[in-house]
């Protein structure tokens, strides 16, 4: 999409970044619970390889 593209490149321009924690399959439960608990303060991201 084009409001997308426009803020990706504006977050590259600006120097904004997000903050991740990268995850395996075996945590899920863990960080939807984070999630759902108002605990989590990053954005998981889980890894493929895990599975």
């Amino acid at each position: 999409m084009k409001e997308t593209g426009e803020m990706a490149e504006f977050c590259a321009k600006a120097g904004v970044c997000s903050n991740i924690v990268k995850i395996t399959g075996g945590q899920i439960n863990q960080a939807w619970r984070d999630v759902v608990a108002k605990r989590a303060r990053y954005r998981f991201v889980i890894d493929p390889k895990s599975f």
